[in-house]
């Protein structure tokens, strides 16, 4: 039998994607790389974003009306199977709570049977997978959060953190199999150890500690989190091995909207952090998120987080127009006029472009970046803040010297990775 694999949304989906495939191949299955040549297609869905689910469910509807066996799994096939099922009425459904169960699904879809598990029924093992010299590790699942418009905490619940000696013991297998790059992934990466008395800061300076050379990326982490470890997480990532790169959502520069997000920290949380790495790690990398258009925001709220964005500076600003998700309390919210999103939308994209050109060229300087991957005949190195650069001529996996004026001419006309 052969499997082909669709995963939509974060690096955490990719995760599970790859230890999909290693479990599946551990049955006997083949993982094909064609469509064409599949025999059962699995989804890996998400549920962060109303024009995700609308592409995954006009895929599922795709698959239906040409009769492919088929298995969705991940938020969206936790939250809202009922949409799945209707979009796929014989699509197989497993839920993120469930992926042992994954293998019978595809069988079952196979000879055209059909089979749902959303219960706990166990996690997959995690043996980190290596794309190139990447490899990205889960240290924890769901979160502490309740936001009102956030539908991946309902298909992820609580948190749980991976023991620690299990995340060092991926990390060396990972490097054991070649990688250099080390990504962490979580729903919230400063969270983690809250349910197990440690902390981000400990597993970094165990990780830290390995005696190999290799770089590790720490990805999305809340500002409330953040700040109640803040001086050990600095120290921690003082570690020449510890990209220089943060990812803090702010989400909106109004503690009113804020408050009605549901969000556990506000606006001066969100600068304090931003000052505290631009303080102590000059070149630091500073990425965020913002939603506009949240259904109780104002045009005054809306301006206060264009404010917060200018003084904060940061490099890159995910911008998404607020949508609303099923099961989730701002869904019962009246929403604003489309246009004002839409402005709100633009204004804010607008800033934040014009930011990031402009804080592009002082973030590079004489550093020593990390060849990570090869995109449309160029060399991609990342440098200590995890700016990419792209390079002519390099070796995966090697580290090289970067002149700022060669790396600042390169940059010119391309999009930051």
């Amino acid at each position: 039998m052969k499997a082909f694999i669709e995963t939509y949304g974060c690096a955490f989906n990719r995760v599970d994607s790859d230890s999909i495939v290693q479990a599946l191949q551990r049955e006997g299955t083949e993982i094909t790389t064609s469509q064409s040549d599949a025999e059962v297609i699995i989804i890996n869905s998400c549920g962060v974003k109303n024009a995700t689910e609308s592409r995954i469910l006009h895929r599922l509807r795709q698959l239906a009306k040409k009769r492919v066996p088929t298995v969705v799994t991940g938020c969206l096939a936790q939250a809202t199977p009922e949409r799945i099922s209707k979009a796929n009425p014989v699509a197989c459904i497993v839920g993120t709570y469930s992926q042992t169960a994954l293998a019978k699904a595809v069988r079952a879809a196979f000879k055209g049977k059909q089979f749902r598990s959303l219960a706990i029924e166990g996690f997959l093992p995690r043996v980190p997978a290596v794309h190139g010299v990447t490899a990205t590790i889960q240290i924890a699942r769901g979160c502490l959060g309740s936001c009102s418009f956030c539908q991946t905490r309902l298909a992820r619940g609580r948190l749980e953190s991976i023991p620690p000696k299990q995340v060092v013991q991926q990390c060396e297998t990972a490097l054991a199999k070649g990688a250099k790059e080390i990504h962490l992934t979580a729903q919230d990466t400063a969270g983690y150890g809250l349910d197990c008395n440690t902390t981000l800061a400990e597993l970094l300076n165990a990780m830290t500690a390995l005696p190999v050379k290799f770089r590790v990326r720490v990805g999305m982490a809340n500002p409330e989190h953040i700040l109640r470890i803040l001086p050990e997480l600095l120290d921690a990532f003082d570690n020449p091995k510890i990209y220089k790169f943060v990812h803090a959502p702010l989400q909106s520069g109004s503690n009113i909207v804020l408050k009605a997000m549901n969000r556990n920290h506000s606006a001066e949380d969100f600068l304090q952090v931003a000052s505290a790495f631009h303080n102590r790690f000059k070149e630091c990398t500073i990425v965020t998120d913002a939603i506009t258009g949240f259904p109780t925001e104002t045009e005054d709220d809306f301006n206060q987080t264009l404010k917060v964005i200018k003084k904060a500076a940061p490099d890159v600003v995910n911008v998404s127009r607020y949508s609303p998700r099923p099961n989730t309390a701002a869904a019962a919210l009246k929403l604003l006029p489309d246009e004002v999103v839409s402005e709100r939308t633009r204004r804010c994209a607008a800033l934040c472009n014009k930011m990031s050109l402009r804080n592009r060229k002082k973030k590079i300087t004489r550093q020593t970046a990390l060849v990570t991957q090869r995109i449309n005949g160029n060399w991609i190195a990342h440098l200590e803040n995890y700016y990419p650069i792209p390079l002519k001529k390099a070796t995966l996996g090697e580290f090289v010297k970067i002149c700022p004026a060669t790396a600042a001419d390169a940059l010119e006309g391309s999009e930051f990775a």
